[in-house]
C-alpha cells in the first residue's frame, strides 16, 4: 500500500473511531438529560425519538428498501419507539425474510450507506468542508475561521445542522444489523491475504487503491463532519446534564 493510502486510511480511522464514542455518549447525556427534566423514562423516550425521528425514518426506510432491491420478503415495518424484554428501547424494526449471507450484510448495512451519501450530500453541497479542509492545511486561520462564520450565517443554518445531526446519529448499524457482516469481513480479509501471499501486492497500489481513494475521501468528509457536529452538541449537553443533576438529582 502506498503513504498516500496509509495516510487516508490513517485519516478516516481518526475520524471513525471517535464518531462512534462521540455518537454513543451523546445519546446516553440526552437521554439522561431528558430524564432529569420530564422525571418519567416514558416520556424522556419520547422526546428522544421525536428529535431523532427523521434519522430513523430514514434508517428503517433505507432497511426496507434495500431488502426490495435485494428481492427479499418484507414484514412489519415500524418506526414506533417499543421497550423490548431486555430493557433496551428499539425505536424501530423491519422484519425481512432471512436469506443468504451477501443480501443480508446488504441490507444490515443499508443505513449508513444512505446516511454516508445523504451526510455527505448535504455538508458538500451546503457547507463545502473541503475548501475549509484545504485552507487549514495551508496554516490560513482566518480565511478558515471566515469560512466557518460564513457556514454560521448561511441560510436555515439549523435546519441543515439538525437534518445532519440526526441522519448521521442514527445511521450507525445496530447490533442486529451487523450479525451478518463477519462473513463478508472474513472473506474479504481472506482474498486480500490470499492475494498478497500470491505476489498481487504491486497490482493492488496500482490499480486497487486508485480506484478506492476516492470513496475514502469522501467517507472521510462524512465522519469528520459528523464527529464535528456531534462533539459542536455534546459539551453544552454534558453541561447541562451534569448541572441539573448536581441541583435537582435524581427522583
Amino acid at each position: 500500500m502506498t503513504p498516500t493510502g496509509l495516510k487516508e486510511l490513517g485519516w478516516l480511522l481518526l475520524c471513525m473511531l471517535p464518531f462512534f464514542f462521540v455518537q454513543a455518549k451523546l445519546h446516553r447525556e440526552l437521554k439522561l438529560l431528558f430524564y432529569l427534566i420530564l422525571r418519567r423514562d416514558t416520556s424522556a423516550d419520547l422526546l428522544f425519538y421525536i428529535l431523532f425521528f427523521p434519522g430513523i425514518l430514514l434508517h428503517e426506510t433505507s432497511h426496507w428498501l434495500m431488502a426490495k432491491i435485494m428481492r427479499v420478503p418484507t414484514g412489519r415495518f415500524s418506526v414506533i419507539p417499543h421497550h423490548l424484554p431486555n430493557g433496551k428501547l428499539r425505536l424501530g424494526y423491519v422484519e425481512t425474510q432471512k436469506t443468504d449471507w451477501f443480501r443480508d450484510a446488504l441490507i444490515g448495512a443499508a443505513p449508513l450507506i444512505t446516511g454516508c451519501l445523504i451526510t455527505g450530500g448535504l455538508a458538500a453541497n451546503l457547507w463545502h468542508p473541503q475548501g475549509l479542509v484545504a485552507v487549514l492545511g495551508n496554516g490560513d486561520l482566518e480565511s478558515f475561521w471566515n469560512g466557518v462564520l460564513g457556514i454560521y450565517h448561511g441560510a436555515d443554518f439549523w435546519i441543515w445542522f439538525y437534518l445532519i445531526f440526526t441522519i448521521s446519529s442514527m445511521m450507525l448499524p445496530s447490533e442486529s444489523d451487523r450479525s451478518s457482516w463477519l462473513p463478508v469481513i472474513l472473506i474479504f480479509l481472506g482474498v486480500m491475504a490470499i492475494l498478497l501471499v500470491a505476489g498481487a501486492g504491486g497490482w493492488l497500489q496500482s490499480n486497487f487503491l486508485p480506484f478506492l481513494n476516492p470513496f475514502i475521501i469522501d467517507l472521510i468528509m462524512v465522519f469528520s463532519v459528523s464527529l464535528i457536529v456531534h462533539v459542536f452538541l455534546l459539551l453544552p449537553v454534558w453541561i447541562l446534564r451534569a448541572g441539573l443533576e448536581r441541583f435537582i438529582g435524581y427522583p
